[in-house]
C-alpha cells in the first residue's frame, strides 16, 4: 500500500496506530495474515498510556483525516466523525 507511514519514534505513526486511534481496532485479528503467520494479536502501542500520549500528540492530524481518502487505511473516518480515541480519552 502506498502512503503508509513508517514509525521510527513517537513523532511518526504507523498505519496500524492511525487505524487503531481512528476506529479502536486494526486488522490484526484471527482473519488477518499476521495472526495466521504469528498466532498472536499485536497491540500497536506499548500500553494504553503510550496510546493516550500518541493520541494527544497527533490529535489535530487524526481529526484532519475525517472525510479524507487515505490509501493506507482499511476503513476511512467519515466526514464529521470523531476518532475513537477522542471518546476514549476526552469524554
Amino acid at each position: 500500500m502506498k502512503n503508509r507511514p513508517k514509525i521510527k519514534n513517537d513523532d511518526e505513526l504507523t498505519g496500524d496506530q492511525i487505524h487503531h486511534l481512528l476506529h479502536g481496532w486494526m486488522l490484526d485479528d484471527q482473519h488477518h495474515p499476521f495472526y495466521r503467520i504469528h498466532g498472536k494479536i499485536q497491540f500497536p502501542f506499548r500500553d494504553d498510556d503510550h496510546r493516550r500520549k500518541i493520541y494527544f500528540k497527533h490529535r489535530d492530524f487524526l481529526f484532519s483525516l475525517a472525510g479524507q481518502n487515505m490509501d493506507f487505511l482499511f476503513r476511512q473516518l467519515p466526514e464529521g466523525e470523531k476518532p475513537r480515541a477522542y471518546y476514549d480519552y476526552e469524554t
